[in-house]
C-alpha cells in the first residue's frame, strides 16, 4: 500500500520473491535505511519501474522532454541495494537515487538502461558479468566516481553518453573487442545558465585514453571537454596534459565530428588505418603540437579531413601525413567548415604548422591544401 512503512525506522529491509507490487512512497521518509534486497526495481516487474517510486518520486516523459519530481527523497543513508530478478535493468532505474553507491545484481541481466544510475553516488563503473548493452547516459551525472575505469570488451551495444558528464575520471580503457565508442561518451561535465543559454562551468579530470585495436570508430563528441576546465565566475580556465594510446594493429578509420574538440592532448599519433577525420574534431586543442597520420613504415589510409579539424590548435608545430601520393587523386580531401555564407579550412585559426606529406608539390597544387603551401614540406 501507499506510504505503508512512512517514516519507519527500519534500517535494512528484503522483499520476499512472493510480493508482486509496492505501493507508492512505500518507505517514504525512512531516513534510516542503509540497504534493501528486491526482487524488482521500484513498483514491480512491470509498473512503475522506478526506484524513486516506493520513496516517493516519479518521472514523466514527453516526446523528447524528461520531467522528474521529488527527486530528493531518496534516503541519503541507503548506500546499498541487491536486485535479484532477472529482467535486464530498466530505463531510469536508479536515477536521482543520489545516496546510492552500489547496486548488485546476477549474471541474467544483459542490458543497463538509459539514464539507469545517472545522478546516483556510485563510487565505482562495475558491469555484471552477463552485460552486453548499455543505454544512453546510463552512467552519466557521477560525482562520487573517482579515478580509473575500465569499459569490458563484451559490450555489444553502446548508447549516447553513457559516461558523460563525470568530472572525477582520471583514466579509461576500453577493452579488446569494442568496435565503436559512441556518441558522447565521455563528454566532459558542464552547467549552463539557464536564462542565457551560456555554458558558466565545465570540468574533466581525464588524463588518459585507452583505446583497443578493435575499435573502428570514435562518435562525436566523444572526448569533447578532456581535461578541460572552465569557470565563469572565477574566470578562470586550465587544461592539463590528455595522453591517447592506441593498441597496435589499431583498424581506427573515422574518427567523429567534435570527438577529441577542447580537450588537452598534447601530441597524437593516429594509426594508419585512420581514413576520416570530421569536422572540428580537435578543435581548439590549445596544448596540441604534434599531429602524425600513420607512419613511415605502415603508410595512412587518410581520405578526407573536416573543415575545422585543427582549427585553433594554437600551439600546433608538426603535422605530419605517412600517406603514398602519386597523383592529385591521393590527396586527402578537405570538406571545409560552412557558417553562413563563410568557409573555413581545417587549419582555420591555428599557428600553421609544418605539414610534412610524400608528394609535396601535388598538395601545394590541391583546392584547400594550396592555402598553406607555403608550410608544405617533403617528407624525406
Amino acid at each position: 500500500a501507499s506510504y505503508a512503512f512512512r517514516s519507519g525506522r527500519v534500517t535494512s529491509v528484503e522483499i520476499p520473491d512472493s510480493v508482486e507490487t509496492i505501493g507508492f512512497a512505500a518507505f517514504y521518509g525512512c531516513s534510516s535505511l542503509e540497504s534493501m534486497s528486491l526482487p524488482f526495481i521500484g513498483g514491480s516487474r512491470t509498473e512503475n519501474t522506478y526506484m524513486l517510486h516506493v520513496f516517493g518520486g516519479s518521472y514523466t516523459v514527453e516526446g523528447s522532454n524528461i520531467t522528474f519530481s521529488n527527486t530528493d527523497v531518496f534516503p541519503s543513508s541507503l548506500h546499498s541495494i541487491e536486485y535479484r530478478g532477472d529482467a535486464d535493468i530498466p530505463d531510469f532505474a536508479f536515477t536521482y537515487c543520489q545516496g546510492l553507491q552500489e547496486v548488485i545484481y546476477g549474471a541474467s541481466v544483459t542490458r543497463i538502461g538509459s539514464y539507469a544510475f545517472a545522478q546516483t553516488g556510485l563510487t565505482s563503473f562495475s558491469l555484471g558479468e552477463g552485460v552486453t548493452s548499455i543505454g544512453n547516459f546510463a552512467f552519466s551525472y557521477l560525482m562520487s566516481l573517482e579515478g580509473a575505469v575500465t569499459v569490458p570488451g563484451r559490450i555489444e551495444e553502446m548508447g549516447t553518453g553513457i559516461l558523460a558528464y563525470n568530472p572525477y575520471i582520471t583514466s579509461v580503457t576500453l577493452e579488446e573487442g569494442i568496435t565503436e565508442i559512441g556518441v558522447g561518451f565521455m563528454l566532459g561535465y558542464s552547467e549552463t545558465d539557464r536564462t542565457t543559454g551560456d555554458t558558466t562551468y565545465i570540468a574533466s579530470a581525464l588524463e588518459e585514453i585507452n583505446i583497443p585495436a578493435s575499435v573502428t570508430s570514435i562518435g562525436a563528441n566523444a572526448f569533447t571537454y578532456a581535461g578541460y576546465t572552465y569557470n565563469a565566475s572565477s574566470e578562470t580556465e586550465e587544461m592539463s596534459g590528455v595522453t591517447v594510446n592506441f593498441a597496435a594493429g589499431s583498424r581506427l578509420a573515422n574518427i567523429g565530428d567534435l570527438a577529441f574538440a577542447r580537450s588537452g592532448i598534447q601530441r597524437i599519433a593516429l594509426p594508419a588505418s585512420v581514413a576520416e577525420v570530421g569536422v572540428q574534431a580537435f578543435y581548439g586543442c590549445d596544448f596540441l603540437e604534434t599531429v602524425n597520420f600513420g607512419t613511415a613504415e605502415e603508410g595512412s589510409a587518410l581520405e578526407n579531413i573536416g573543415g575545422m579539424a585543427f582549427g585553433y590548435c594554437e600551439g600546433l608545430v608538426s603535422l605530419n601525413i605517412y600517406k603514398e601520393v602519386t597523383s592529385s587523386a591521393d590527396v586527402p580531401a578537405i570538406a571545409p567548415y560552412t557558417s553562413g555564407s563563410r568557409s573555413y579550412n581545417f587549419l582555420y585559426g591555428s599557428n600553421i604548422p609544418e605539414i610534412r606529406v610524400y608528394g609535396s608539390e601535388l598538395y601545394k597544387r590541391q583546392y584547400y591544401w594550396s592555402e598553406y603551401a607555403d608550410s608544405i614540406y617533403q617528407i624525406e
